[in-house]
């Protein structure tokens, strides 16, 4: 953690004044990265194997889902269709949430599967106590 925080101080000195405001997002991106990267490493040392593949491999799905969600998300706020800016917000979100779930289904992430299923079978449940 003391290591998280130094490289985050550190980065957002040097990305502030060139970058502005994005330049703190991205030192604290960086640093999180790297934090997370660390601690996986440490982690799989410690552990040994704990299906670290099975990860990364959900991780990489995942960051091309959102990925795609984020164009999607952009494309559909630059172009407006008209609307003021609430609902342009509320039609950028509504695009962004759909998107991503479909982007789920096409990179086949396990985990929107088995939320999927939880869903269906609470669905089932609350039906037959009616």
């Amino acid at each position: 953690a003391f290591i998280a925080l130094v490289m985050n101080v550190i980065l957002n000195g040097l990305l502030m004044f060139p970058f502005k405001i994005a330049g703190i997002a991205l030192a604290t991106s960086i640093s999180g990265i790297s934090t997370f990267i660390i601690l996986f490493v440490l982690l799989k040392r410690r552990l040994g194997d704990f299906k670290a593949k099975e990860i990364i491999s959900s991780f990489l799905r995942i960051l091309a889902a959102s990925l795609c969600m984020g164009a999607v998300c952009y494309l559909v706020s630059q172009n407006g269709l008209g609307l003021n800016k609430f609902l342009n917000l509320g039609f950028s979100i509504l695009s962004g949430l759909l998107s991503y779930i479909l982007f789920c289904f096409i990179f086949r992430v396990s985990q929107m599967r088995q939320l999927w299923k939880w869903i269906s079978k609470k669905e089932n449940i609350l039906t037959k106590k009616d």
